[in-house]
């Protein structure tokens, strides 16, 4: 029988009653007040902000979504469009409508698809059918909380939108301790009660009980599980996207002052610490709940036995934990050692051959090995409190069993006594037992107590080290988290539209610990779509200038401006991207043409090869076997330098830039490409800033800028620095 899809008004009505329940039920999520003065591209973002956690205002944008969402500095990623958008299980989602691209929010609330639409008045309706949109689509992810400066919030900050997942751990956990209180009382039923009645029949149902529990017990810890990795999946992804972006807007300055391996492990630090916090105290509330569980059998088999393990259990947890505290300690010079120890692995292999070169293989050997030495010792320690606490572990568990016996003997004889000289006693029920009971209720006190200790040693070893490494490790990461985003990242910047000029006024820039300055006093108009090209000796602060134009750098005197605008004044980010870079041996990523030269970015493949054939590398993409389609691994070891060169260059054309700033950009390229290249540039019409030392990179420019000593000592057209006398093209050009 075929199944017969309702009709669309049937499915609006479905909508509009599931809507109007939701709204009922839910006012606080389904609706949600934005201001967005009316449009509907930023009524969708705030909607998804909010359902992210986030309430900020926006920045409006005239430009594509994708520069809206970068505006804002929200977090994203263009992904194609589900097939079935209803049954999907991805991330919050905008999908782009196909009569107008308005963004549509799409997301999941207790298990069902939701569709927010910023034309829609009544607000999320239920996904009934896939919408008509476009073919791709965009994943919008929180973003790195300001203030986020305690553990609380670091914990509050992962698990925020996550209480479902949270609530079903939970929930099968309690089930779990209940199924667990059931097999000893269960237990001491059989032995006490049905064993020395001999029933076969009561026998087998007793049995079956407790088969079936155990079977619900493994069940109920199955689903619990399930639902502990759909939490972690859940926190991971926002933690870690989170982290991941904070990290691309921090400024240059923070990835030198640390080592490559350091900055790696002081990064996963946040992850494990955000772990430790969310399984940790998970765990930690599960033990303390099983083990009062534990406890409260204990207490209801003999309450004086019950007082005497807890008490011997207690003083074995103290003393468990002060070894895992003692040996937690450790773990700062153990991450601070490793990450040495990798750093200084990291250098070698790169610098390997000036290694082999200078015959310096013994230096470094000697340098690895005393590292490696101390971080030997280390680990020794740290292993020396492992077996202590592993023989500790060991002689508690049956010294405990033998206290335990001993006493619940003791107090048998004192209710044997009390009970034949008719004195009153508090053992009086265990005096009274029969035998079968006394053994059934010793059977099950024993177990109980097993559990019952084996879960407050656990707990109080578990705690001393979660503790002990959240504060180690929150040390480690707190360079990382508290890292403020470089100058001109906020929001409040102007997004500044860039026509191409420029007015570098008196500045001066200094590298920390240099006495003097990299750049002094250096002024230059560069008019709006003229070739300015800067040339002087290495070391003289040509690369330090282009930096400071790009805002990587700050300069402590002076001032840049981009049209009349201060540069200090724009957002940087929407600045940088209306310009077009290649900075010096420019690294490109792994993947195919068409994906390194798109960067991320919606540009057509007929884009691309236009942006390929102005940087005078089409001819050669269309010789290669795939064309578009060829994979180049990661540092372009496959192709040539000139070539890599000029993938790198046809990626900062591709957005048609208004301004472009090359750094050695040709420099590897043979005479008649670069003839070529300099040809097409100049048909484009736009502001090119260039660093180069070859002649025929700079003869064409319309004004050359000698830098010597930090400052501009020449300034002129190439024909006439070239034949000044003393001058530095004259002299050491090349």
């Amino acid at each position: 029988m075929v199944r017969q899809r309702p009709s669309l008004a049937d499915q609006r009505a479905t909508a509009l009653l599931q809507a109007m329940q939701l709204q009922q039920q839910r006012p606080d999520q389904a609706e949600l007040q934005v201001e967005t003065g009316g449009d509907p591209r930023l009524a969708a973002l705030a909607y998804g902000l909010q359902l992210l956690g986030e309430r900020r205002s926006l920045v409006p944008s005239s430009g594509t979504l994708t520069d809206l969402l970068e505006v804002n500095g929200i977090s994203f990623r263009e992904v194609r469009t589900p097939l079935d958008l209803v049954e999907s299980n991805r991330a919050l989602m905008l999908v782009l409508a196909e009569d107008d691209g308005r963004p549509l929010v799409v997301h999941r609330r207790s298990g069902k698809a939701l569709i927010f639409d910023p034309l829609e008045p009544l607000g999320p309706l239920p996904l009934l059918q896939q919408p008509a949109c476009k073919p791709f689509a965009y994943e919008i992810y929180a973003g790195w909380p300001e203030g986020l400066n305690s553990l609380p919030k670091l914990l509050g900050f992962s698990l925020n939108q996550h209480i479902t997942p949270l609530l079903a751990v939970l929930v099968s956990a309690l089930v779990v301790a209940l199924f667990n209180l059931c097999i000893p009382t269960l237990t001491s039923f059989l032995v006490g009660t049905v064993l020395p009645l001999g029933q076969l029949r009561l026998i087998v149902e007793t049995s079956f009980v407790v088969v079936l529990i155990a079977i619900s017990t493994v069940v109920a810890q199955l689903f619990s599980n399930l639902a502990l990795v759909r939490l972690e999946s859940l926190v991971n992804l926002r933690v870690e996207t989170a982290l991941f972006t904070h990290l691309l807007r921090l400024p240059l300055q923070f990835f030198s002052n640390l080592g490559t391996a350091d900055l790696i492990t002081r990064i996963a630090a946040v992850r494990q610490m955000r772990q430790l916090l969310s399984n940790g105290l998970m765990s930690a509330a599960l033990g303390l709940l099983f083990s009062l569980t534990n406890l409260v059998l204990m207490v209801t088999y003999q309450a004086q036995l019950a007082m005497v393990a807890s008490a011997f259990s207690a003083v074995s947890a103290v003393v468990m934990g002060l070894l895992v505290w003692q040996n937690a300690r450790l773990e700062r010079p153990l991450q601070e050692g490793q990450a040495q120890v990798n750093n200084l692995g990291l250098q070698a292999v790169n610098g390997m051959a000036q290694i082999r070169v200078g015959g310096n293989e013994p230096f470094v050997f000697e340098r690895w090995f005393r590292d490696v030495a101390r971080l030997a010792r280390l680990q020794r320690q740290g292993e020396g409190y492992a077996n202590a606490l592993e023989i500790l572990a060991r002689v508690l568990n049956p010294l405990g069993q033998a206290l335990i016996f001993g006493v619940f003997m003791v107090v048998l004889v004192q209710a044997k006594q009390a009970s034949g000289s008719g004195a009153p006693s508090t053992s009086v029920s265990v005096g009274s037992l029969g035998a079968n009971e006394l053994v059934a209720t010793f059977v099950s006190f024993q177990a109980a107590y097993l559990s019952f200790n084996g879960q407050l040693s656990s707990l109080a070893t578990q705690v001393a080290s979660t503790v002990a490494r959240l504060v180690v490790l929150w040390q480690r990461s707190e360079v990382v988290m508290y890292a403020a985003p470089e100058a001109g990242a906020s929001l409040a910047g102007a997004q500044h539209q860039v026509e191409g000029e420029f007015n570098i006024q008196k500045l001066q820039v200094s590298y920390p610990g240099k006495s003097e300055p990299i750049l002094n006093d250096i002024s230059l108009l560069i008019p709006n779509g003229t070739y300015t090209a800067f040339t002087g000796p290495s070391g003289c602060g040509k690369t330090t200038l282009l930096r400071c134009l790009l805002r990587l750098m700050e300069p402590e005197l002076g001032v840049i401006q981009v049209d009349g605008v201060d540069l200090r004044k724009l957002n940087v980010r929407a600045y940088r991207r209306q310009l077009g870079v290649v900075l010096q041996n420019t690294p490109l990523p792994s993947g195919s043409i068409y994906e390194i030269v798109r960067a991320g970015r919606p540009h057509s493949r007929d884009e691309v090869w236009e942006a390929l054939a102005q940087a005078a590398i089409a001819d050669d993409v269309k010789g290669m076997g795939m064309q578009l389609e060829t994979v180049i691994s990661e540092g372009a070891g496959a192709i040539s330098g000139g070539q890599r060169q000029r993938i790198a260059l046809a990626r900062a054309l591709v957005g048609q830039p208004k301004v472009l700033l090359l750094d050695e950009a040709t420099s590897a390229v043979d005479a008649s490409t670069q003839a070529a290249i300099s040809r097409t540039l100049e048909n484009l019409r736009i502001t090119r800033i260039a660093i180069a030392h070859r002649l025929s990179t700079i003869e064409s420019a319309d004004q050359v800028a000698v830098i010597q000593q930090g400052t501009i000592r020449e300034l002129g057209l190439f024909s006439e620095l070239s034949v000044r006398e003393g001058g530095y093209l004259l002299r050491d050009g090349r």
